[in-house]
């Protein structure tokens, strides 16, 4: 095998890139560092959870 070619493991984009309240960066108007379980895809985020800033909740980006 060519030395030059490693083999990656293509990761999913986080649910959070597609919602309307995502600022970049592992930010959002809800939690200056989204929690790992929401990053993970392990929960979603639905409902309003403590310690969670305002009421922002996932909401998807509209389609253009």
């Amino acid at each position: 095998m060519d030395s030059k070619f490693i083999q990656r493991e293509v990761m999913p984009q986080p649910i959070c890139n597609g919602c309307i309240h995502y600022l970049g960066y592992g930010k959002c108007k809800a939690f200056d560092r989204i929690p790992k379980e929401f990053t993970t895809m392990k929960k979603e985020h639905k409902a309003l959870i403590p310690g969670q800033k305002g009421d922002y909740v996932f909401e998807p980006k509209k389609q253009s």
